[in-house]
């Protein structure tokens, strides 16, 4: 799939992770650092993109 450069917009992104504690009770959330990535995004209004 192409993409093209112009359309793309940086959207901060953070990771979602499961980490256990010294008494082993397990946490669930995500890291504080937010990663950047570069997407398209468009609406979902047609047929096609809604199903």
């Amino acid at each position: 799939m192409f993409l093209k450069q112009s359309r793309l917009k940086p959207y901060p992104m953070r990771r979602f992770e499961k980490t256990v504690t010294e008494e082993g009770v397990a946490k669930e959330g995500y890291v504080k650092e937010a990663e950047t990535i570069r997407l398209e995004l468009w609406p979902a209004s047609s047929k096609l993109q809604s199903e």
